[in-house]
């Protein structure tokens, strides 16, 4: 069982689930200590951010917090009350692996094909080197869970864009209107 499993509430309604308590800091990158990515992970993950939101207008250097701190929630856990469908109690929720395992699995399958191909891990890589991996996973032609990682990636993305308004971290950010 991973450390943070037994401190997430998995009641539905707990403030816990909702993206306004995950309370990012003001100074959310500078000082920010991953909770839930080991160290590998969140060198990778930085990385990646960085390298998927580059040409970006709305990038945000604190991408990965807001990722890091998602994964902590019942929704990331694959709490089925967190993703099913409120006005239909007859639907199913149909879901495989969680947003967690899905994050984790598609870092080490980049962080593996670096360094089996390149020599060194994600984040050690030059960005033009970066790049060739990234559109290599997005091509499909890394492997399949590469190019589904990165879809995750581009969509944990577009949460914290339309979620920035919530967090004490975005003050200073104008709400998109």
């Amino acid at each position: 069982m991973h450390k943070t499993e037994t401190a997430v509430s998995h009641d539905r309604f707990a403030a816990s689930s909702s993206l306004l308590a995950l309370g990012l800091s003001a100074n959310a990158q500078s000082g920010y200590k991953p909770e839930f990515f080991n160290t590998t992970q969140w060198r990778t993950l930085v990385a990646l951010c960085a390298h998927l939101q580059a040409d970006s207008e709305q990038a945000d250097t604190r991408l990965p917090e807001f990722i890091d701190r998602h994964m902590l929630t019942p929704y990331a856990h694959g709490d089925r009350s967190s993703i099913a469908d409120p006005f239909d109690e007859q639907a199913q929720v149909q879901q495989g692996a969680n947003l967690r395992d899905l994050l984790r699995d598609g870092l080490a399958v980049v962080n593996s094909y670096c360094t089996e191909r390149l020599g060194a891990g994600f984040a050690e890589l030059a960005a033009g080197e970066q790049a060739q991996v990234v559109t290599a996973a997005e091509a499909g032609t890394l492997n399949p869970p590469a190019k589904e990682f990165i879809d995750l990636l581009r969509n944990e993305s577009e949460r914290s864009q339309y979620a920035h308004s919530l967090f004490a971290a975005y003050d200073d950010t104008p709400a998109v209107a």
